[in-house]
């Protein structure tokens, strides 16, 4: 069992982690600016980031840090202001936990610290692995600096793991919700033309992964995606099987997308197709392989 603190936890992939270390027997508990988040089963702590402040007893017990804290990249457009607040939510908080576990002389088992695909940036059909060297979009670039902040835990901590997080299915939040909340009169659209490959992980698998990586003490960058990618055409076509709401899938052109989302197209546009045979190799197995099977269990 380990004690487990959690930056982050109230969004979607935070509350399906404390429920999934509580079914596993760990600990969990959370850092929040309120200190408490309203349904979670767990211990909350305050802390505010910006203002370089926290709980001194949060690390008391603690065994294992994990850090997904960052402003929700698809929540507003993408201003230079909102830009800079997705950059700084997620580089500053992580440059504060590692400074302060240093000054405090505090030395964890693990830290597992989120990233994603996006730091690949427009791959095309090129299958991408940990080796490969970041994009030059301005996803890639905020991957690539909260990963550089991250490193910094390597002082502090016996095993550093960062998971590059692909695209999560989830019916609570993600991509699915917001794909079906815009499927009007039971249409779903297609990006573009629909070419672009999307790395997708059903969220119980991504639960599993963080606690293999914990328990099994497992070091390095993963990408935390399931073994097979699928065109956003596929993945469409997939939901209108796997749903009751969707009966047609139709295409939406690329040169609206870009105008009503701007630079923030590329999210929905760029392809990162990527490998999941690192994870695997290292004795992780998906329970979810391909994407029917992950929406069929989801929808």
């Amino acid at each position: 069992m380990s004690n487990i603190l959690i930056s982050g936890g109230s969004g979607m992939i935070g509350r399906h982690l404390i429920s999934h270390f509580n079914d596993r027997g760990h600990k969990p508990a959370f850092l929040s600016r309120s200190g408490s988040i309203k349904g979670i089963d767990a211990k909350g702590f305050k802390w505010d980031p910006y203002n370089r402040s926290i709980d001194e007893s949060a690390f008391r017990d603690t065994d294992v840090l994990v850090n997904l804290a960052g402003a929700g990249i698809a929540d507003e457009r993408w201003t230079e202001k909102r830009k800079l607040e997705i950059h700084d939510s997620r580089i500053k908080t992580t440059k504060f936990l590692a400074e302060y576990l240093k000054d405090q002389q505090i030395h964890l088992k693990t830290v597992v610290s989120a990233s994603a695909i996006g730091y690949y940036g427009d791959s095309g059909d090129e299958m991408m692995t940990e080796n490969d060297n970041a994009g030059n979009n301005f996803l890639s670039k905020v991957c690539e600096d909260w990963e550089q902040e991250a490193l910094k835990f390597k002082d502090v901590c016996d095993n550093l793991i960062i998971l590059r997080l692909g695209i999560v299915l989830a019916k609570e939040g993600g991509a699915l919700p917001e794909t079906l909340n815009k499927a009007f009169f039971g249409v779903a659209s297609y990006l573009g033309d629909g070419s672009q490959y999307y790395s997708w992980i059903h969220i119980d698998d991504l639960s599993s992964m963080f606690s293999f990586v914990i328990e099994n003490s497992i070091s390095g960058t993963y990408n935390a995606v399931a073994p097979n990618p699928v065109t956003n055409k596929a993945f469409t076509r997939s939901i209108k099987q796997n749903s009751r709401k969707v009966i047609a899938a139709l295409p939406a052109p690329g040169f609206a997308i870009r105008l009503v989302l701007g630079e923030m197209s590329t999210m929905v546009l760029d392809t990162q197709r990527c490998s999941s045979e690192k994870i695997e190799k290292s004795g992780f197995a998906f329970n979810y392989n391909d994407v029917d099977s992950a929406l069929s269990d989801l929808l």
